[in-house]
């Protein structure tokens, strides 16, 4: 699995929850839908906006994140 293909041809991140200081949020690709979360400390995030449906490209920094600790889960 590649960033690149997660993120190309303006696919959409949606919110999916709010749970222990982190937003998660949805992505669809290849036919499955995965799940990665985004800690919202300030320092992590600064003063950013974080609406219902954000381009996955947008969230890149933060997929690549949760698929280096295997936080990226295929949850469909």
């Amino acid at each position: 699995m590649k960033i690149v293909e997660i993120v190309k041809n303006g696919n959409m991140a949606t919110f999916s929850h709010f749970c222990g200081g982190n937003l998660y949020y949805t992505v669809e690709y290849d036919g499955g839908t995965y799940l990665f979360h985004i800690n919202t400390d300030p320092e992590e995030v600064g003063v950013s906006d974080f609406n219902r449906e954000i381009k996955a490209i947008t969230l890149m920094r933060y997929i690549k994140k949760c698929m280096a600790t295997k936080e990226f889960i295929k949850i469909k």
